[in-house]
């Protein structure tokens, strides 16, 4: 029994939510949120650095004694003074994390744009994959139908036609199996970018400058951080005076004198800045790890995307058929289709290898410009 190519391909898929978008776009829609909270983290430590690096409140004080031959009265106003270079320094650390957020979020959001235009990617890969696998389904009914055609005429046996019969059952799982991949791959694009649907055209990914990416940047600014840090903490080693208070003392009916203290640290016995100093070398550490990684991968990266430039630069310059020709001398002899199948599936592998290599080399691009720290 013949079975119907509806049947056979099954229904296509379901049309999702919203119209078409392009890879870029979804990679911009994908880091929306990101931008407006690199935004506060800025004011954020703006606002931090400007209040370490001011002077202190003054205190007011006051003491008095029980009623009695010592009653006494003292009354007083303490100023706990800034130690020169601690307060900028502290201001520029606190600078220096705002920027270490700034870079880590840049850094998440090159992560999103590249997973948004993978998943770009994956859908239009899926499509194309389904095409060719609806076509071979449409040419294997053709051969089942040629071969029940040369069986009923004694040209071929009943297993060849059994053979035929197996081979559109299988064509059939492979539509099947295609559609899944299909629907998967829909699903997790419209996941990450809020319901989207992916347009046909190729991505584009933009190319980077010279500026490090994100997240060296952001091993940068942790330095930047740590150095401060070491500052501020072998500033508060110095002699500077730590407080001046004033005060009016009284006891009894006397007078009264206004006293003035001042206090002075001792540092005798720590090893100020030392905790600082560490974490400045860790930091160095994890920066040349940064830059160490970053370069190697990238280095990587274009290497396969160079290749997969020659790839398809070697498909497209290979001398093609004259598939127009053969199309046209196909048209004008009016064989039989059964007959065609054989130049059908020939021409179709051909597209379909230059289809992947294209698709490839796409790959390539991305993953380039994710770890050259490219934003949308």
């Amino acid at each position: 029994m013949k079975l119907p190519l509806l049947l056979l391909l099954g229904a296509g898929p379901a049309a999702a939510a919203g119209p078409p978008i392009g890879c870029e776009a979804a990679a911009r829609a994908a880091v929306a949120d990101l931008e407006a909270r690199a935004a506060t983290v800025q004011r954020a430590a703006a606002r931090a650095a400007s209040a370490v690096d001011r002077w202190p409140d003054p205190e007011i004080r006051g003491r008095t004694g029980a009623p009695g031959p010592l009653e006494s009265t003292r009354v007083g106003v303490r100023v706990n003074l800034p130690v020169p270079g601690v307060g900028g320094a502290a201001a520029e650390a606190w600078r220096a994390r705002g920027e270490v957020a700034v870079a880590e979020d840049a850094a998440a959001a090159v992560e999103r744009a590249a997973e948004a235009r993978r998943a770009h990617l994956a859908v239009r890969r899926a499509r194309a994959r389904l095409t060719w696998a609806q076509e071979a389904a449409e040419r294997a009914a053709t051969r089942l139908g040629g071969v029940r055609a040369q069986v009923e005429a004694g040209l071929a046996t009943a297993v060849g036609l059994a053979q035929e019969a197996l081979d559109v059952d299988a064509a059939g799982d492979a539509v099947a199996d295609a559609r899944h991949a299909l629907a998967i791959a829909e699903a997790e694009l419209a996941a990450l970018v809020d319901g989207a649907v992916a347009d046909d055209a190729p991505c584009a990914p933009p190319e980077a400058g010279d500026a490090p990416p994100p997240g060296v940047r952001a091993a940068q600014a942790d330095v930047a951080r740590a150095e401060a840090e070491r500052r501020a903490e072998a500033a508060q080693a110095s002699w500077w005076p730590r407080f001046v208070e004033i005060a009016w003392d009284q006891v009894q009916v006397d007078a009264g004198r206004v006293l003035v203290s001042v206090g002075v640290p001792l540092p005798l016995f720590g090893d100020e800045g030392a905790a600082g100093a560490a974490d400045e070398v860790l930091a160095r550490r994890a920066l040349g790890d940064a830059e160490r990684r970053q370069e190697t991968r990238l280095a990587a990266a274009r290497a396969r995307l160079a290749a997969a430039d020659a790839h398809v630069a070697a498909l497209a310059a290979r001398a093609a058929p004259p598939e127009a020709a053969i199309t046209a001398d196909v048209a004008r002899l009016r064989p039989d289709a059964a007959d065609t199948v054989g130049l059908q599936e020939a021409l179709a592998r051909r597209a379909q290898r230059r289809a992947e290599a294209a698709f490839e080399r796409e790959a390539a691009a991305i993953e380039v410009s994710r770890l050259a720290g490219a934003l949308p």
